[in-house]
């Protein structure tokens, strides 16, 4: 089973209302903002920012901090 309140319909900002509105009738998904986030990467139907990666460069950037910290570690504990 789908759980529509966890799942969007993704579509150009310039998408037809009514053909927005029959798809989400058709589904029951609602409409998704772009830039989506997918496995930690943002997604977007234009060219992205490096705001939009923000968030993505500060986990890797900590990892690398603690691996050069605790360089014993096996990889699998970061």
């Amino acid at each position: 089973m789908i759980n529509k309140g966890k799942n969007f319909c993704y579509m150009h900002s310039k998408t037809a209302l009514a053909i927005a509105q029959e798809v989400k009738c058709t589904t029951g998904f609602l409409r998704g903002q772009f830039p989506l986030i997918y496995l930690g990467c943002p997604i977007g139907h234009a060219k992205m920012k490096k705001v939009h990666f923000a968030e993505l460069i500060q986990k890797i950037q900590n990892k690398q901090h603690i691996c050069k910290e605790y360089p014993h570690l096996p990889l699998l504990y970061y």
